[in-house]
């Protein structure tokens, strides 16, 4: 029952840290798609085979590739600052869910 309880309590705890968080830093659909794509292809490859670990990183790359292109089509000027910004977001997600 505690357990249980304390499980609700992180969850409810993450999901308002997160909400927070993307307001503050209001990701454009494409931005979250991309952080969202990167949440399902993360983690540690050291315990995946060659072969899952191949797709994972080519995935990683297509999904940085794309949004690459998303900001050279909007041309826009910070693209290096965004995308820290972005994929801090990222970060401090798994952060939440971790602590």
């Amino acid at each position: 029952m505690h357990r249980r309880w304390k499980f609700r309590q992180n969850i409810k705890r993450t999901i308002e840290l997160t909400k927070l968080q993307f307001c503050e830093v209001k990701p454009t659909i494409d931005e979250f798609i991309a952080i969202f794509g990167m949440a399902l292809w993360s983690g540690d490859t050291t315990y995946l085979s060659f072969e899952t670990s191949t797709i994972v990183r080519r995935n990683r790359r297509a999904i940085l590739k794309e949004l690459q292109i998303v900001y050279s089509r909007n041309s826009s000027n910070g693209d290096g600052a965004r995308l820290k910004e972005v994929f801090g977001l990222l970060s401090k997600s798994f952060q939440a869910i971790q602590s």
